[in-house]
């Protein structure tokens, strides 16, 4: 891919590349967001941006995961202390939850408000996608795995086998404890509607390969 600043000045005097976004045109993100513009699931924020370096709560994960991939539940409906009955995003939390892609803390939280790390989302996406093909040369193309216990590296083998890990600036990094950026999330659901054979694959250094 060409570097930033070459194609800020290929794209000076060209239009706007995924219109309606203002500020993605030289982003890694740019070639994943028409297929969630043509799905109703992402728009200009009022300024006019995507903002794709800010991050992503869990229930902004919740609503995108939901909308994106219409997933069915597997578990059982439960309860959660700090999620609000009858509020605007108990149901996307809910079936986030009950469908994988959304883990309770170890004290039965769903933290809504919470960002979502990046490990949290790799799993997610592993739970909820039912992915479990994958070779450990997987772990080979990241070099800070080493900390994570045997079922997050699991998960994280088989999301790199299945093309589910999105990774930017550096893709040799997975950053496991740091927060997901809209940027990331965005082409991770389209990865997966990649996998589901709902989208042709995009090309992207930004996607960490085995």
């Amino acid at each position: 891919e060409r570097d930033f600043v070459s194609c800020a000045l290929a794209q000076k005097d060209a239009a706007p590349s995924v219109p309606p976004f203002d500020d993605v045109t030289c982003h890694f993100v740019a070639p994943f967001l028409p297929p969630l513009v043509a799905r109703k699931l992402v728009k200009p924020l009022p300024d006019g941006g995507f903002h794709p370096e800010a991050t992503v709560t869990r229930r902004e994960f919740a609503r995108l995961v939901v909308g994106a991939l219409a997933p069915k539940p597997k578990l059982p409906a439960k309860d959660f202390p700090d999620v609000i009955e009858g509020s605007t995003d108990a149901v996307a939390l809910e079936l986030a939850y009950r469908a994988g892609f959304l883990a309770p803390t170890s004290d039965g939280k769903l933290l809504p408000a919470a960002p979502l790390e990046r490990l949290d989302l790799v799993s997610g996406m592993v739970r909820g996608l039912t992915v479990v093909n994958g070779s450990n040369v997987a772990l080979a193309s990241l070099l800070d795995t080493d900390g994570l216990s045997a079922a997050e590296r699991a998960d994280v083998v088989a999301a790199v086998a299945s093309g589910l890990v999105v990774s930017y600036p550096d893709a040799r990094f997975l950053r496991p404890d740091e927060s997901a950026t809209r940027a990331e999330v965005a082409a991770t659901l389209v990865q997966a509607l990649v996998l589901r054979g709902e989208v042709a694959p995009i090309p992207s250094s930004a996607i960490v390969t085995p």
